[in-house]
């Protein structure tokens, strides 16, 4: 019969390790997830988690000991810092003055073309006659001056089948 997969079971007789208030401040102090706490301990991480969440000295152990994890590295940052690593000081006026990257866009889009078609006929491109050709309309030689008189107010005007 072939072993299921997952987590391996901690052999018969074997007790696992106890969960002290030291134990779990000594894990937090190098950040150790809950999953290996599980892993070093013999036990799975929600046995863990509930052990952990349901005992305060553990809880008030395992938050300590992530803090004191959290100030040596912030420790280590700001000596960074001070000592003329760029990267360290941008990461930490960032993360602790606010401060951030601005990158500005600016994206123009030429619509000129249809404006004019559309100024210039009047009606919605969609629908134009077929045989309207709206190239016509951008003709530099076509007359679009009220006072001329084949227009009637700036368009041309109709021919008569006479």
């Amino acid at each position: 019969m072939t072993k299921p997969p997952g987590r391996p079971r901690r052999p018969t007789g074997v007790k696992p390790k106890e969960l002290t208030p030291a134990f779990i401040f000594a894990c937090g102090k190098i950040m150790c997830t809950q999953e290996e706490i599980g892993d070093l301990c013999g036990l799975s991480q929600p046995q863990v988690c509930a052990r952990i969440h349901g005992d305060p000295e553990l809880e008030e152990a395992y938050r300590r000991g992530q803090a004191t994890a959290k100030q040596s590295l912030r420790r280590i940052q700001f000596k960074n810092a001070l000592a003329g690593n760029v990267v360290a000081g941008i990461w930490l006026s960032k993360q602790h003055l606010g401060m951030s990257d601005k990158q500005e866009t600016h994206e123009t889009h030429d619509l000129n073309v249809n404006v004019q078609y559309i100024a210039r006929w009047g009606g919605n491109p969609g629908e134009l006659p077929a045989a309207a050709e709206p190239d016509a309309f951008d003709d530099p030689d076509a007359s679009n001056d009220p006072d001329d008189p084949d227009t009637i107010d700036g368009e041309l005007a109709p021919e008569d089948d006479a």
